[in-house]
């Protein structure tokens, strides 16, 4: 009991942070905890003291987290079974599930010795958990059940069937679940995860595009392998769309060696992130927008904050043209640029999410903002006169860090080699892009030498404009058809984005072509993409519009044009 309580403390603490906001994406290292929790347990089959902690440590985390928790208990073979479901949201309900017993024997070594099932069992219970901390309900279209199966493991033991536990749930529901999807083994180092012959072909389909996006294509493998009796086959035989995810080419499986060594954090991670990102609805902008526009006008301010922190897009790894021979000469020459994968926030940082950092960090506020206070009714208005230090040190405080100016161009221009977000014509309706219309005049947008601290630039930041070709910063998501292919927001209009390069004058001659990192002359910050504050000339709006088009900026005072946005690495 004294390990058991160790191993809890321990994943508390891992999941607790340091300051930032609590991670809001799923982590395979909070996920991995819980394998190991599991294993401190012991041998977990069916009836056993092990197996009924093992239960009762799962109803605890759900509880812990705010789920709703029912249990079935019965009797098969004379040993009391006890299936566990956790449920949260609403509307049509989905199911997550996994089996939380293990084999009570070895019988592909040695027979008399039990199986601790760190991947055959402990792996796939540790990705619902670590879903019960992560998803974000207010994202969720359906009711999600996380169902986690008793009496699966026993197969061919002493007459003994399989997927016990599941066929009674099935056999029992009273609602038919939109789809299901079981996770089972999953977690093996050398993830190789196949389509499997008894699931739906057109779930299975959805769950490893996803995969591809996320850049998970050297794991999710799209070619067919087995045909699987698993826990998901007794939803399929009642006509309910189920898929099976799991790793049959194992070579611990049933076996003493399926250990929590065995197990790796990256390989949880990556299931569990799939199975988020289909949850959330993460591929449905239209609702995504709608969403942040409500949460801004009700005032719940954290919970759009939160919702805005999770609104990132995954762009997989692989080649792009970066560049453009028809350009300035800083965009010469035009090649092809291989990145590996990563994430891009979807929407520039918002004031409302700026917020929270200099509550937490001290940081003095941007020169527009009323002290503390942000502009009344700009909470999802990006935050601008913020100087490229203040930017990086946002994204470091939330794990994250400024994207490079290849990733920023790959996730405007696709891999297509598109002139504009939206394609290669011009549309200044798609854009929240200040023109040289009549009179729309260049406005004061930075502190310079001799200039007054208050330009009629900073002045504008202040309102947001009813008038909608008014000049003036709009919400974010505010221009829909001016999404990137991926679903990246605003890459063009509103604020201008710093970047983590150095910028340099001479293009990308020298430039390595796999993951490329301006790192100097160290003078002047790149920037990237055009931005509210009208321009001076008629066509250089559209000009500073395109993904391949650079531009710097001194790292000195505030400027009314700047705001930001975050990346990461995939693992």
């Amino acid at each position: 009991m004294a390990k058991k309580a160790t191993t809890l403390v321990a994943l508390a603490i891992l999941i607790a942070g340091c300051g930032a906001p609590e991670p809001l994406t799923f982590d395979g290292e909070a996920a991995y905890a819980h394998v190991v929790a599991q294993c401190d347990l012991g041998f977990r089959p069916t009836g056993s003291q092990a197996g009924q902690a093992t239960g009762d440590y799962v109803i605890a985390y759900l509880e812990d987290q705010g789920w709703t928790v029912e249990t079935e208990g019965f009797t098969y073979r004379d040993t009391p079974v006890r299936n566990v479901v956790g449920q949260v949201g609403e509307g049509p309900v989905v199911v997550l599930g996994a089996h939380y017993d293990t084999r009570r024997s070895a019988d592909q070594e040695d027979p008399s010795v039990p199986v601790m099932g760190a991947n055959d069992g402990a792996s796939g219970v540790a990705v619902l958990l670590e879903l019960a901390r992560t998803l974000d309900r207010d994202r969720l279209q359906n009711q999600v059940w996380l169902a986690f199966f008793d009496a699966e493991d026993n197969g061919q033991l002493d007459g003994w069937e399989w997927c016990v536990g599941s066929s009674h749930m099935a056999a029992n529901l009273e609602v038919t679940p939109e789809a299901v999807v079981v996770v089972d083994m999953i977690g093996d180092a050398d993830q190789q995860l196949y389509l499997e012959r008894n699931s739906d072909a057109a779930l299975q389909t959805r769950l490893w595009e996803i995969a591809a996006t996320l850049g998970y294509t050297g794991t999710f493998i799209p070619e067919y392998r087995w045909a699987m009796l698993d826990d998901h086959v007794p939803f399929a035989q009642r006509g309910i769309p189920a898929v099976d995810v799991i790793d049959f080419d194992y070579p611990y499986w049933h076996t003493t060696q399926d250990t929590p060594d065995k197990v790796s954090a990256e390989s949880l991670e990556r299931v569990g992130r799939v199975l988020e990102v289909w949850l959330e609805g993460k591929g449905d902008l239209a609702v995504d927008v709608e969403r942040l526009r409500a949460l801004a006008v009700s005032g719940d301010v954290e919970t759009l904050a939160r919702a805005l922190d999770r609104s990132v897009v995954p762009i997989p790894a692989g080649e792009f043209l970066m560049g453009d021979d028809a350009g300035p000469a800083n965009e010469h020459p035009q090649r092809l640029v291989y990145l590996d994968a990563f994430e891009i926030d979807r929407y520039e940082v918002t004031n409302v999410q700026y917020h929270r950092f200099l509550q937490a960090t001290g940081q003095e506020p941007p020169p527009y903002w009323s002290g503390d206070d942000y502009p009344p009714g700009q909470a999802d208005v990006p935050v601008v006169g913020v100087t490229w230090e203040d930017a990086d040190a946002y994204c470091a405080w939330t794990g994250w860090r400024l994207p490079t100016e290849a990733e920023w161009e790959r996730a405007c221009r696709s891999t297509d080699g598109r002139v504009y977000p939206w394609g290669d014509t011009w549309d200044a309706g798609r854009a929240n892009v200040g023109g040289a219309e009549a009179g729309q005049s260049r406005p004061v947008s930075h502190t310079e030498p001799g200039a007054p601290a208050w330009g009629e630039g900073w002045a504008l930041v202040q309102p947001t404009p009813a008038d909608v070709d008014a000049v003036g910063l709009r919400p974010v998501g505010f221009y829909p058809d001016g999404a990137s292919p991926d679903g990246v927001m605003d890459l063009v209009g509103n604020a201008s984005e710093w970047v983590a390069d150095w910028f340099n004058w001479d293009g990308y001659w020298d430039m390595p072509d796999r993951n490329p990192v301006g790192l100097g002359p160290e003078w002047n910050r790149s920037i990237r993409g055009s931005s509210w504050v009208p321009y001076g000339v008629a066509h250089w709006a559209q000009e500073q519009s395109r993904c391949s088009a650079r531009n710097s900026a001194h790292r000195g005072g505030p400027d009314a044009r700047f705001g930001f946005r975050c990346a990461r690495p995939v693992r």
